[in-house]
């Protein structure tokens, strides 16, 4: 069985092993700013919570049902630095972030794919920890054409230094084709995100310094495309909230 899962691991280990440790310093330094109005909140949830919202980063044609299966990591780039201008301000300038999410994607049925995503231990020790899920139905697959249409619908949780704890939910409908040993993908659909912002002397919050909560909704687009190569893969995606995000992903799939 020369191209079975094991060997197929075995082959691409070393790589993904690069990537990880490469990966592990992501988001380090990420400071939350004291005396945040509504308004500023509302920013920070934007940043911090919809802007992290799981994403697919995979070949847009589903994994091949109960027997499908992918591993990967990703690297997302979030405008963190916008967080350091709002309430009163962080000590030193912050630079934007990049985060760190470890994925597995596994087939569910036939048509029917879920994917889940956090990360590290080392991201976490950063203080910052999020993960998600992704449930990918296939509404179309073209019997002439590589072409295909998906349903996925997300949800996410986000915890900021136990400052902001935030959950985010999304529904994407996205369209791919694929030709030979790439896939190209784009999709569209509402997101929101609800969270929980610290009070009191260590919170963030001003006017009362009591805990507040915030809530922002808005439109996402995306588009991405993905690479193949002896089992392995390399995704890039880009998405537009308010902010653009752009995402890379390495991967193996079996």
């Amino acid at each position: 069985m020369p191209n079975g899962p094991i060997l197929i691991l075995l082959r691409h280990a070393g790589r993904l092993a690069v990537v990880i440790l490469f990966a592990l310093r992501a988001a380090a330094g990420l400071q939350l700013p004291t005396n945040m109005s509504r308004s500023d909140r509302e920013s920070a949830l934007r940043i911090l919570g919809v802007n992290t919202s799981p994403k697919v980063l995979s070949d847009p044609f589903p994994l091949g049902g109960y027997a499908g299966f992918e591993i990967g990591v990703s690297l997302e780039n979030l405008p963190t630095q916008q967080i350091g201008r709002l309430g009163d301000g962080v000590p030193a300038a912050q630079q934007d972030a990049t985060i760190t999410k470890v994925s597995l994607g596994k087939g569910l049925y036939e048509d029917v794919d879920f994917f889940f995503s956090f990360t590290p231990y080392q991201t976490q020790k950063a203080e910052f920890t999020e993960y998600g899920g992704i449930l990918r139905w296939c509404l179309y697959q073209g019997a002439q054409l590589p072409f295909s249409i998906a349903l996925n619908g997300q949800m996410s949780g986000v915890n900021v230094q136990d400052k902001l704890v935030a959950q985010t939910f999304g529904l994407d409908l996205v369209s791919g084709l694929d030709v030979s040993d790439v896939g190209l993908f784009a999709g569209f659909g509402p997101v929101r995100a609800q969270g929980s912002f610290l009070g009191g002397e260590s919170g963030v919050t001003d006017g009362d310094k009591s805990s507040q909560t915030a809530e922002v909704t808005g439109f996402h687009e995306l588009i991405g495309a993905s690479v193949r190569f002896r089992g392995a893969f390399i995704a890039v995606q880009v998405d537009r909230y308010s902010d653009t995000v752009l995402s890379g992903k390495f991967g193996l799939r079996f």
